[in-house]
């Protein structure tokens, strides 16, 4: 289990028993916030370091992390090639390749505030926190007809159970659930 240390600048690595590994916690960014595992690797987003540090599972970093990212990077995906990274300074999401580089696709344009994201394995959903609305990607990274949609305010996550989305709204005190693929 990787867990951020938002002031610390770092993030702790847990064994299953609650003991941490070998040299943990790790130095990432300034302000760390989300991790994400692109089945090889662990990213963490480093908010006000407008970074990414990416780790091998035993902790060590990839060679050249963190890696220089658009301003507030908040929110990461796995879409099962590219790592998304929204971007709240620019409102926008990123794509960055499996060896840290930023893919030359993109940025793409989202809501106001992009700041949680998700991945239904065929769809990127982008929840724009100060719009109360999400945006869905296709994986060429144009949006869904009829994108952005309206939801409850500030989205702040996803969670996708095989069928549908589930989408906590975290000023609104609800869940929007909305059909996937």
């Amino acid at each position: 289990m990787w867990v951020t240390n938002f002031t610390a600048k770092s993030v702790s690595v847990f064994k299953l028993d609650g003991t941490q590994i070998a040299g943990s916690p790790f130095a990432t960014g300034d302000s760390p916030f989300r991790v994400a595992f692109d089945g090889t690797h662990m990213w963490v987003t480093n908010l006000n370091a407008f970074s990414v540090s990416v780790f091998q599972l035993n902790g060590t970093p990839l060679p050249g992390s963190p890696f220089a990212t658009a301003s507030y990077p908040e929110g990461i995906a796995f879409d099962g090639v590219h790592m998304w990274i929204t971007n709240t300074g620019t409102d926008s999401v990123s794509l960055f390749n499996l060896d840290g580089t930023a893919s030359p696709v993109g940025p793409y344009k989202t809501g106001n505030s992009p700041c949680a994201i998700g991945f239904d394995g065929t769809h990127v959903w982008v929840g724009n926190g100060n719009s109360g609305n999400v945006s869905v990607f296709n994986l060429d990274g144009t949006q869904v007809s009829g994108s952005p949609f309206k939801v409850g305010t500030t989205p702040v996550g996803f969670a996708f159970d095989g069928t549908h989305m589930w989408i906590p709204n975290a000023n609104s005190n609800n869940v929007t659930v909305m059909g996937a693929g």
